[in-house]
């Protein structure tokens, strides 16, 4: 059982003591605190001091180890991973264009280029941009790539 008492008439400091039949005598916090809790938490410590040393010495210890880790700071974010190409176009026209950017706004066209091993050209067409501008990429074995290349000299061109 706490029994808390404020130590002055502007109840900013307290003092507490803890007291029950599990425990030899009543324990009280050595100095007064900023709040019940606090107070209440000190007495629950001096008691632990007293009755069980070998287990208060053991909370010593992890006090310490939250400390130190708690000074270490937070930590750091990763870094958002690079956006793609044809991210990086469609995050641009968005801006651009001050909207979502639907499929309409941002039409690629393939074209395979035959021989020994089959590659893809990509362009990229901007219909719904002022001008209505078209981009061609350079060849790639990937469609995907094909595209991305596209979009890279759209971007480059803005």
């Amino acid at each position: 059982v706490y029994t808390t008492t404020a130590v002055d008439e502007t109840n900013k400091s307290f003092t507490s003591t803890v007291s029950g039949s599990i425990l030899s005598q009543g324990h009280s916090s050595a100095e007064p605190q900023i709040s019940k809790k606090l107070a209440e938490n000190a007495a629950a410590k001096a008691a632990l001091e007293a009755e069980h040393p070998e287990a208060y010495a053991e909370l010593a210890v992890l006090e310490v180890a939250v400390a130190a880790a708690s000074a270490k700071g937070q930590k750091r974010k990763a870094d958002a991973p690079p956006m793609g190409d044809k991210n990086e176009l469609n995050h641009m026209m968005q801006m651009l264009l001050s909207r979502s950017v639907t499929k309409d706004d941002v039409l690629y066209t393939l074209t395979t280029i035959e021989g020994e091993k089959p590659s893809y050209s990509a362009t990229v067409a901007l219909p719904t941009y002022q001008g209505s501008p078209t981009f061609q990429g350079a060849p790639a074995l990937a469609k995907k790539d094909a595209e991305a290349a596209a979009a890279k000299v759209a971007i480059a061109a803005f």
